[in-house]
């Protein structure tokens, strides 16, 4: 895959992007919004194999089961998230 096949493919993933955490680390739970959208960008990012360590993750751990786009948390999935979906943000992000 050239630069421009995967410039192509990261601007189609980057408007779904929208994966909101918000955690309460007192209560040691927290809420997930923006589900739908972002799972498209998953499946974009994994239809064409980019990212494949940080999708596959985030994939098999937390948006293969997600049906609604608003979801309670725990620490491990936040840490999951923070650590997979931050990683995709700031590497997708960077082109724009």
């Amino acid at each position: 895959m050239n630069i421009r096949d995967t410039s192509q493919i990261v601007k189609q993933a980057y408007p779904n992007m929208k994966l909101n955490v918000e955690f309460d680390f007192g209560k040691d739970k927290g809420r997930v919004t923006g589900i739908k959208e972002t799972k498209e960008a998953i499946r974009i990012l994994h239809n064409n194999e980019l990212f494949p360590e940080q999708v596959k993750t985030l994939w098999s751990n937390f948006f293969v089961r997600q049906t609604a786009d608003v979801t309670e948390i725990n620490s491990d999935e936040r840490r999951m998230l923070d650590t997979n979906y931050g990683y995709l943000k700031i590497a997708i992000d960077a082109p724009f």
